[in-house]
């Protein structure tokens, strides 16, 4: 089989990895309280219901990053990540914004969860930073509602997983396309979805959908 040319990169937490799930769970173990605020962000609470600070929080985001063996990966991700490596044969290339303190921690985990697939992760300091680790690919992966606007922005092509805490997208600058609201027989060149916009999915599955599957190489 001749090998493709990757075309994509992907975000780590709530993307391939579902950290979320565990965090709340432990940090609800300890008495605390997670309160959502309808979008990405959350808010901390301590046993009294007095918010925890930025920095008390943030030092329990990191404790919990390197309690390894609680992490599975998000539905279908094994799946997908082992077809599209095959389809390559190049390492799959993640851009996380987790800090560099728990990068050990991380390449555990994906080691751990996805046991024969070959990997890079590069650390970013701020999701704006992103679209300068993309090099020559065009299409990212992400759940955050904030970065997939921020790098379609800058001409990319970004698939959004669609979470209740980043979707709907109201007031959006760039284009936003729902996949389940494609033509289901129409076949998609690159160049009618590429560049500048957000496609939904319901999960990374359905990136090997025939009518956007050429998008994921080059």
């Amino acid at each position: 089989m001749k090998r493709k040319q990757p075309n994509i990169k992907f975000d780590f937490d709530g993307s391939l990895v579902d950290w979320a799930t565990y965090f709340r769970k432990w940090v609800e173990s300890k008495r605390f309280t997670i309160v959502d605020n309808g979008s990405f962000y959350w808010e901390l609470l301590d046993q009294h219901g007095s918010p925890v600070s930025h920095e008390a929080a943030s030092r329990l985001v990191y404790r919990s990053m390197s309690h390894i063996e609680e992490f599975e990966p998000m539905d279908g991700a094994e799946l997908f990540l082992g077809w599209y490596y095959a389809q390559t044969g190049v390492p799959i290339q993640v851009v996380t914004c987790r800090p560099h303190h728990v990068a050990g921690y991380t390449h555990q985990v994906f080691a751990r969860l996805f046991p024969h697939i070959p990997f890079t992760i590069s650390f970013v300091d701020d999701a704006v930073h992103k679209p300068l680790y993309m090099e020559d690919c065009t299409v990212f992966y992400d759940d955050r509602r904030k970065t997939a606007v921020e790098m379609a922005g800058r001409g990319f092509t970004v698939f959004m997983p669609v979470r209740d805490y980043n979707f709907p997208i109201r007031n959006c600058e760039v284009p936003v396309v729902r996949l389940n609201k494609l033509d289901p027989e129409a076949s998609y060149h690159p160049d009618m979805l590429i560049g500048g916009r957000i496609i939904l999915v319901d999960s990374i599955a359905d990136l090997t959908d025939k009518r956007i599957v050429n998008l994921l190489f080059r």
